[in-house]
């Protein structure tokens, strides 16, 4: 463990720091919370909660006290990089640069560790899906990002006059890239300006459910799929449901484009460097049998 990771732990004992998972060190379950050692993890919103679910589980039966808040992608990357965590949660894939091990401006020599499958899930308002809108394709959904298309009326099917409006999530989101990566590069597009940029999962939900939200559309992890805001529907893209079996199949290249999720991704947890010790012992649990239980109580899709 490098100096830098021993000063942040340290403070985080001294303090008894409570980060975003809410558990202070000397009360993180069981009598020897004195004994815990700490494991700092923060990145993703989308991954968080995941995370502070296998927090609760995690700490029953280990010597570990965690630390998890959110921040982003890339937050996580930098904080797992530079010491401050020691691993930081993305939703996306990392960077040729963040991968890279050689001596040059930009190389991170990050290392990447799969914990779960994700969709990125579609979102509208019922005004939007009443009015026809149920199944939207990805050359569709690359337009009304791109700014190309901004009525629903350009959608086939919509029999409503709507205006568009765009929820995203901010830059440096691993949703966003994952986003990015699967509709808009695919079919040429630029990301273009949003109608409003948030920076959790949480409010873009808020903001395609209020009522300056009409004609909206936005995109969460699937693990919102069974408890979205009154008023809001999800969308099916290239007339594929984000389901267990369509996000497998495209994220293992099995079955057909007909029964494959197309904004299918997979979540990580990265190190800097190999993992070891405490991070990597926690990695495997992850992704062994009762981490992956976990995976799929919480709606994502286990590895297996």
């Amino acid at each position: 463990m490098n100096q830098t990771m021993m000063m942040i732990i340290a403070v985080v004992v001294a303090g008894s720091v409570c980060f975003a998972g809410g558990y202070m060190l000397g009360n993180s379950g069981g009598d020897d919370g004195g004994d815990r050692e700490a494991l700092v993890i923060a990145g993703s919103t989308t991954v968080q909660p995941l995370m502070l679910a296998f927090q609760e589980e995690y700490e029953k039966d280990h010597k570990v006290a965690m630390f998890v808040s959110g921040g982003g992608s890339g937050a996580g990357v930098t904080n797992a990089f530079n010491g401050t965590a020691h691993l930081g949660m993305i939703s996306r894939e990392l960077t040729a640069n963040e991968k890279s091990a050689t001596q040059v401006s930009g190389a991170y020599n990050m290392k990447a560790h799969a914990i779960a499958y994700d969709a990125v899930v579609m979102i509208v308002p019922d005004a939007v899906y009443n009015a026809g809108v149920q199944n939207i394709t990805s050359a569709q959904l690359a337009g009304i990002f791109a700014g190309d298309i901004d009525n629903w009326n350009g959608i086939d099917g919509c029999t409503t006059s709507i205006p568009i409006k765009t929820v995203a999530r901010e830059s440096t989101s691993g949703t966003r890239d994952a986003f990015n990566a699967c509709i808009m590069v695919p079919n040429s597009k630029t990301f273009g300006t949003p109608t409003w940029e948030y920076t959790s999962t949480n409010a873009v939900l808020t903001a395609v459910a209020s009522a300056e939200g009409a004609g909206s559309i936005g995109y969460v992890g699937m693990d919102n799929l069974n408890h979205l805001p009154a008023g809001v529907k999800y969308v099916k893209v290239d007339g594929v449901t984000p389901g267990e079996t369509e996000v497998r199949n495209k994220l293992t290249d099995k079955g057909t484009s007909a029964t494959q999720y197309p904004i299918s991704r997979t979540l990580y947890v990265c190190t800097f460097g190999d993992a070891d010790g405490i991070a990597l012992e926690f990695i495997k649990w992850v992704q062994s049998a009762a981490g992956q239980a976990v995976v799929k109580e919480q709606g994502f899709v286990t590895l297996s």
